[in-house]
């Protein structure tokens, strides 16, 4: 299992646009997502002491008409990781964007996270219909 660990670790470190990797995941915050599909809640993707979980809630465990995320296919288990899932991260768009920069220098921020970004950005993206929304 260990072994498996650290391959994944490293295909989720290679994975990251050479964008992303300046925006890091705060060890020091605590967030909470709801991921949602046509009013189906389908899973909570949190953070707390720089630790990512994914859990599916009790509603879509025991429906049958939407098949789990690909990144997640046990619905039964609790995904945990230290590097944002690239289902998450690609809701994240890079730093360099000027909208991302407005966003920053309106805000004054000069060191951005994964959390804020996903905050500010990650409710939508062309890439799937799922809506996610910071509780």
């Amino acid at each position: 299992m260990i072994v498996f660990d650290n391959i994944k670790r490293k295909v989720l470190t290679w994975w990251r646009p050479v964008e992303l990797s300046e925006v890091k995941t705060p060890n020091d915050t605590k967030a909470q997502f709801d991921l949602s599909l046509h009013n189906i809640h389908i899973g909570v993707l949190t953070l707390e002491n720089g630790q990512w979980v994914f859990k599916y809630t009790d509603e879509f465990r025991q429906q049958s008409a939407l098949q789990p995320l690909i990144n997640f296919p046990n619905k039964e288990k609790i995904y945990s990781s230290a590097q944002l899932w690239p289902f998450f991260a690609g809701r994240i768009p890079g730093p360099g964007q000027p909208v991302v920069k407005a966003f920053l220098h309106k805000e004054g921020i000069e060191e951005p996270n994964e959390v804020m970004l996903l905050k500010e950005f990650g409710k939508r993206t062309i890439a799937n219909p799922y809506v996610l929304m910071s509780l």
